[in-house]
């Protein structure tokens, strides 16, 4: 009876052994911070506005010279020309504008041609009085420095006036209108006075393409 007893005890702790050896070994308990799934992060970039992006400007327009001889048009010597300028943002509806230009004006009469000749540099100040979603108008003032001088070809033989240096200041204003993300139309009026040449008035009329850099 004994001996019944320890053979069972025997049997019975074997058993339990062999489940000990093969019951899988618990699991560290996870951190609850790993079992979060991190959220990644999303940059915005804030998206400038027109009058904060920098851009080139290229123009083709007219030059009106007030002259004392018979004008082509309200006593203006008319030049046409190229001017292209750079835009440059300082803050808050303020923009500066560089430019420089050329215009010129061919004449002849019989044997004689006059070339007239007009390269200008300046820079003006704008400030936008109305801004929308899809266009712009501007009011500042301009100053220029125009280099000028002539060229007149008589038959076979042909010579240069003496060059001459003229500054000259005004009002000016425009409107750009936008065509897509990159580029504006853009429309400027400007009209100056010659300070130091008994106040011979200006004006010119250009209009082109705004291409944005940024």
């Amino acid at each position: 009876m004994f001996r019944l007893a320890f053979v069972l005890i025997g049997t019975l702790t074997l058993s339990a052994q062999a489940r000990i050896r093969f019951v899988a070994p618990l699991m560290p308990p996870r951190d609850k911070a790993s079992m979060v799934t991190p959220v990644p992060r999303i940059q915005t970039t804030q998206k400038k506005t027109r009058l904060e992006r920098s851009g080139l400007a290229f123009e083709a327009g007219v030059l009106g010279i007030r002259s004392q001889s018979a004008g082509d048009l309200a006593g203006l010597q008319l030049l046409y020309g190229l001017r292209a300028s750079g835009i440059l943002p300082l803050g808050n509806r303020f923009f500066i504008k560089p430019s420089l230009g050329y215009f010129f004006k061919p004449e002849s009469e019989g044997s004689v041609s006059i070339f007239q000749n007009v390269i200008e540099g300046g820079i003006g100040a704008h400030y936008s009085l109305l801004l929308r979603s899809g266009w712009m108008w501007h009011i500042g003032i301009s100053q220029r420095l125009d280099y000028l001088f002539t060229r007149i070809s008589v038959q076979d033989s042909a010579a240069n006036t003496p060059a001459s240096f003229r500054y000259r200041v005004g009002p000016s204003t425009g409107a750009r209108i936008k065509l897509n993300a990159s580029t504006d139309f853009t429309l400027d009026l400007e009209g100056g006075v010659t300070p130091f040449e008994n106040l011979r008035t200006q004006t010119s009329i250009t209009s082109g393409l705004v291409f944005f850099l940024d």
